[in-house]
């Protein structure tokens, strides 16, 4: 695992003036996307997901 530090909660999502906005509740994070960046921005988190999910459950099966 890297040395970041990472979310462990989800963002909130709005729609505020045709835009979607990402909000951290904890932090000075908050972006502001078009719908189709939206879109094209939560495919390839879905996909970002799985792989770091996958590469995880592999980790844990070595140490097993």
């Amino acid at each position: 695992m890297s040395d970041t530090k990472a979310y462990d909660t989800p963002l909130s999502v709005e729609v505020v003036d045709e835009e979607v906005v990402l909000r951290s509740p904890d932090g000075p994070v908050g972006v502001s996307l078009t719908a189709a960046a939206a879109t094209e921005t939560a495919r390839r988190l879905i996909e970002a997901a799985d792989l770091a999910t996958r590469q995880a459950s592999q980790v844990s099966s070595v140490r097993d």
